[in-house]
């Protein structure tokens, strides 16, 4: 019998080496029509980490978060999960997190498979603005 497709498992990654260095991570596990996990996404200047859970809906994985970081704001203190503040769809080999916002989501990253052996592209949007104002 073959073990069913695994569209979100693994370790997804951003990375992006210029303006403010944004990067982000997530290590998914799927269950059932479940996924759990850790989460990181910060800049040069600040950033959070934490827990996540999810829960798989037409196609898309929608994510609750909690922190283990410092940040504060708006993702609740772990063990303590908010409501699903985000999703993430298959977009061929790569992940879009999508992010709410207002009554509906926006697109937010990009991200690639990291895990061993494999180099997450560096996402250069942006930079020569960022090498203008140097």
């Amino acid at each position: 019998m073959a073990a069913p497709k695994q569209e979100f498992s693994g370790q997804w990654a951003y990375r992006q080496s210029c303006g403010w260095q944004h990067s982000a991570h997530l290590e998914l596990v799927e269950s059932g029509n479940g996924v759990s996990g850790r989460w990181d996404d910060g800049t040069r200047a600040r950033g959070d980490n934490g827990q996540l859970q999810g829960e798989l809906r037409d196609g898309r994985l929608y994510l609750r978060l909690c922190s283990e970081g410092e940040a504060g704001g708006k993702i609740p203190t772990c063990p303590n999960y908010g409501e699903a503040s985000a999703y993430l769809a298959r977009e061929g080999a790569a992940l879009g997190w999508y992010r709410k916002s207002g009554d509906g989501y926006r697109p937010y990253l990009k991200l690639h498979p990291a895990g061993a052996g494999q180099a997450v592209p560096d996402d250069t949007s942006g930079c020569e603005e960022d090498a203008e104002q140097d």
